[in-house]
């Protein structure tokens, strides 16, 4: 996300109609944890920011078209999370 590029008020989101965020904190999020969780983001069909936090931790900030898209990248990184930091299995933060 580049906010020096065609934002041009407060609140504009480049078009996108919905935000979300997580943060991630755990004395093993490194730089390589990070690294996992920018090409995640990558793979997004929609704008996906990690920025490395003052203590060992990143903040993920999610610009989407739908909530479900929101929710999907959320439930990527937490995975992520509990898989390479918690050394657990992933489980759905939704209950149905």
């Amino acid at each position: 996300m580049k906010p020096e590029s065609h934002l041009r008020g407060m609140m504009k989101m480049e078009g996108y109609t919905h935000f979300g965020s997580i943060i991630i904190v755990h004395p093993n999020a490194d730089d390589a944890f990070i690294a996992k969780v920018h090409q995640l983001c990558e793979e997004a069909g929609c704008k996906v920011g990690a920025s490395a936090l003052p203590i060992p931790g990143c903040a993920i900030r999610i610009l989407a078209a739908s909530t479900q898209e929101v929710e999907d990248i959320i439930a990527k990184v937490y995975g992520l999370f509990r898989q390479h930091l918690l050394k657990a299995e992933v489980s759905l933060l939704r209950k149905y």
